[in-house]
């Protein structure tokens, strides 16, 4: 790997036992039991709209275990 390529930032453990990272501005937020098997990819999104404009949008492995999540904001736009 080249030197240049930039690694993803360190996660950073929380007292409740998850841990999260910022990366390109999206924070993530792994809350999975790791002393079980590792989830494996995401097999499935599932998006949960919430007031406000957000919605929350999970990655889900083959066992329905969350491996991504995130929320996604509405923009405010100017009408016209």
């Amino acid at each position: 790997m080249p030197e240049n390529t930039p690694r993803p930032p360190e996660w950073e453990e929380r007292p409740d036992g998850s841990r999260v990272r910022v990366v390109n501005g999206i924070r993530i937020v792994d809350r999975s039991d790791r002393t079980s098997t590792p989830p494996g990819p995401i097999e499935h999104l599932v998006a949960r709209p919430e007031e406000g404009g957000r919605v929350v949008i999970l990655g889900l492995d083959a066992e329905c275990r969350a491996v991504y999540t995130t929320t996604l904001h509405r923009s405010l736009r100017a009408s016209d």
